[in-house]
């Protein structure tokens, strides 16, 4: 079937580090609810992020795959996330969780939040749905990386730089507050 959905999970992992259970576990019941949606698990490992990310998408489009879900090492979600996202029936689909530190701080921007589907700026890659055919029409290389200011310090992590470039490639951003998610670390963020 031509337009068949063929959804690439793709997971970057830093040296050293290994998935959570409750990862493992979200991604698996997951996969369940979503029966025939995911075709491939691509996991890339090395200390470099954005090299991680940018090989997974190459590796999902080269296997035919239609979209790639990433999922962070560290990451919680219910077993219906990628069913919902899917029927959102956007270019990006990210969803609303916080980085792992006190105060709570997001990694997505509120803009124009509601209890639906709402458009934003920025939303964390831990959690995101990303419809492929995108990456043939941003131009812009590359699709991640850290920006740095003149010190060298990161200001801007390597989703936000995709988000920026993929809203200058004219896609929005979008997030579903209906999927309650959590980022894993001594306590769940």
């Amino acid at each position: 079937m031509e337009n068949e959905t063929k959804i690439a999970i793709g997971m970057p992992v830093a040296d050293g580090a290994s998935m959570k259970a409750k990862t493992a576990h979200a991604i698996g019941c997951a996969i369940i609810k979503s029966p025939g949606l995911i075709s491939d698990f691509i996991i890339k490992i090395s200390c470099d992020v954005v090299a991680n990310r940018t090989a997974i998408v190459k590796d999902a489009i080269s296997r035919g795959n239609t979209h790639i879900l990433f999922v962070d090492t560290d990451m919680y979600f219910p077993s219906d996330a990628i069913t919902k996202m899917l029927a959102a029936d956007k270019d990006i689909v990210g969803v609303e969780y916080n980085k792992r530190k006190f105060p709570l701080e997001t990694v997505f921007e509120y803009q124009n939040k509601s209890d639906s589907l709402y458009k934003t700026n920025v939303a964390g890659t831990g959690l995101m749905l990303i419809k492929l055919s995108i990456f043939e029409k941003i131009t812009q290389d590359p699709w991640f990386t850290f920006g740095r200011n003149a010190e060298g310090d990161t200001v801007v992590g390597e989703d936000v730089w995709f988000c920026n470039v993929a809203q200058d490639a004219g896609f929005e951003v979008w997030i579903d507050p209906t999927i309650k998610c959590g980022h894993i670390g001594e306590f769940i963020f």
